[in-house]
């Protein structure tokens, strides 16, 4: 068990953001409140001009020590290779690092329930995360959607290429094969890993990405206890066409890296590929809305992306 009356290691709080002043804003004046506070907050920005002086005069009134990093890095990725670099180099004492999206808010004792969590674990805990309030609520198993392989086991990235989130309605800590972006990862893990920056800013494959190459060596752990609130803003999101052909774009660059054969990987992505083409038709003829037709669309513009690409590696 760990004492807490020592008091728990120093970690950093690690934030990518564009043109979201607002958000951001509300996100570090949430971070006095945490009963475990952050040694620093580092805000990597890339926005343009105009909101980029927003950003400087709000870190500029918060009292925290803040590091404000000017970055010409495009995407989320890239923006957090670059928070990684700047944590190793300014903080070589700091054991933990926080990674926070800008549209978020961490309820109070978000990192130190996750702090916690990872030193009882033991030393092969290498990162954990904990869950956004929305997914709290109970959602029944669709049995159509787990025979076309596109949903599965609580915190696990299926054959498909398919990552499904933790089970929020868990009271106990669960080892997972990935973490989304709000995660705490131990400074020897930063030390040898980063994000796909060649990748188009799907944040959540970046996410499934880092972390399930991580998991080859570490141990990855989500601790329902710890809430976080997302506002899911709007700004600076693909329309409903570029999600969906992001989506299945980066699930089969996904699909590179599972540990079964590769027929069975295969076999796996290309059929959960025909349900979601039926999900979406089936969508798209109910309720004719644009957003239906257009995931559609990019669904269909994503395969044959992907038919092409595998036939001129071949």
């Amino acid at each position: 068990m760990v004492d807490l009356t020592n008091g728990l290691p120093d970690y950093v709080v690690l934030i990518p953001t564009y043109s979201r002043p607002t958000y951001l804003r509300i996100l570090l004046g949430s971070l006095a409140n945490q009963s475990h506070r952050p040694l620093s907050i580092v805000v990597c920005d890339s926005s343009p001009q105009v909101q980029w002086l927003d950003v400087v005069s709000i870190c500029d009134r918060i009292e925290f020590d803040i590091r404000l990093i000017r970055s010409d890095r495009p995407s989320s990725a890239g923006q957090r290779n670059e928070l990684i670099e700047s944590f190793l180099l300014m903080f070589p004492f700091a054991q933990f690092a926080l990674f926070l999206d800008d549209d978020t808010i961490p309820h109070e004792k978000y990192a130190e329930i996750i702090i916690t969590g990872l030193l009882q674990k033991g030393l092969t805990a290498g990162g954990g995360s904990g869950v956004t309030q929305e997914t709290h609520v109970a959602q029944k198993s669709n049995l159509l959607a787990r025979f076309f392989l596109l949903t599965g086991r609580a915190g696990s990235v299926l054959t498909s290429g398919v990552n499904t989130p933790p089970n929020a309605q868990s009271t106990m800590a669960m080892k997972s094969d990935w973490l989304f972006g709000c995660s705490m990862w131990r400074r020897e893990v930063l030390r040898d890993f980063r994000f796909p920056s060649n990748w188009e800013g799907y944040a959540l494959a970046e996410d499934v990405h880092f972390s399930y190459r991580v998991v080859e060596l570490w141990d990855l752990w989500v601790f329902p206890a710890a809430h976080l609130t997302n506002s899911f803003a709007t700004e600076n999101r693909p329309n409903p066409y570029e999600l969906a052909r992001m989506e299945l774009r980066h699930r089969w660059q996904i699909c590179k890296f599972h540990r079964r054969s590769k027929f069975i990987v295969l076999f796996s992505y290309w059929w959960s590929t025909i349900g979601l083409l039926i999900f979406h038709t089936y969508s798209a003829l109910r309720a004719p809305k644009d957003e239906h037709t257009l995931r559609l669309k990019g669904s269909v513009r994503a395969i044959l992306d992907i038919l092409t690409l595998k036939k001129r590696s071949d």
